[in-house]
């Protein structure tokens, strides 16, 4: 094989791998950063969408993340845990950096909402991909 097909392979694999986690990464730390984030219109229903935003962006960063892991094996459970934990610890840097924007503020609660989304897409991406654990 050459050197240029094995570096083709690499950036391939950085493209479609690494690149996903690392931008969807970036855009929760975006949304985290805007300092005023509440909807006018439906005032009564904010918090409840909010909270829904908040597992959604974690349940899809964790099906990055065991994607990352996966691409070329099944998925076993340490798998699946290593990326509820970059979850979980991403959630409590997400949260330790809101306490620097402006007229926001870091919450355990967020982090444990967060990590539950983490959770939730963990338990999507078992049950709807053909990579299952392999408990052995």
């Amino acid at each position: 094989m050459s050197s240029e097909s094995c570096y083709n392979k690499d950036m391939r694999r950085i493209v479609l791998y690494w690149l996903p986690p690392l931008v969807w990464a970036a855009v929760i730390f975006g949304i985290s950063s805007i300092s005023n984030l509440q909807i006018e219109e439906i005032k009564s229903w904010d918090m409840v969408l909010r909270k829904i935003a908040h597992m959604l962006e974690y349940a899809v960063l964790v099906v990055l993340f065991i994607r990352l892991g996966v691409d070329k094996q099944k998925a076993d459970w340490k798998i699946y845990l290593i990326s509820l934990i970059g979850v979980l610890l991403y959630a409590i840097t997400d949260e330790w950096h809101q306490t620097y924007v402006l007229r926001r503020f870091g919450s355990i609660t967020d982090v444990l909402i967060d990590t539950s989304g983490g959770i939730m897409g963990a338990v999507f991406y078992y049950k709807f991909t053909k990579k299952r654990i392999d408990i052995e």
